[in-house]
């Protein structure tokens, strides 16, 4: 509720008065539950219950994740499934056409691409700096492990 204005924002939004909005939320809430019998609406429950326990599961594997790598890696790893996601609906324009997705064009997977490729760089070198600054180093020579008797 807190962002219902950016619904009224022209292009980006769908309402143009509070009318209009409220008869888009209760259709929303109708398809959901799919008490009308709209074509695609029998989906959105399967989908919609999906979307929310992965949602939720991927949060627990990020806490996880946490615990196991940094947080700064937890995150780098986090933003990679949208930018796949982006070059999967342009792979496949048909399914997102069929869920009333906008048509993807050319920069949508250049960009995709290209910050997909510094999000890896990153990786690589994010793991090669802490690789490097716990690298064991045997500075141990010979002349210590000698045992001198007198």
């Amino acid at each position: 509720m807190i962002f219902l204005w950016i619904d009224f924002v022209p292009i980006f939004g769908v309402s143009n008065n509070v009318t209009m909005w409220k008869n888009n939320l209760v259709n929303c809430f109708k398809c959901f539950f799919n008490v009308t019998k709209i074509g695609k609406c029998k989906y959105n429950p399967i989908f919609g219950v999906g979307f929310m326990f992965f949602h939720m599961i991927s949060y627990v594997f990020s806490t996880l994740m946490t615990f196991q790598v940094s947080a700064n890696f937890s995150i780098l790893i986090s933003v990679l499934p949208t930018i796949i996601v982006n070059i999967f609906w342009y792979v496949i324009p048909n399914i997102n056409q069929w869920a009333g997705g906008d048509k993807l064009t050319n920069i949508d997977l250049i960009c995709s691409i290209i910050s997909t490729v510094i999000i890896v760089f990153g990786l690589i070198v994010y793991k090669c700096d802490k690789i490097s600054k716990y690298k064991i180093v045997d500075t141990k020579t010979n002349d210590d492990d000698k045992i001198t008797s007198q």
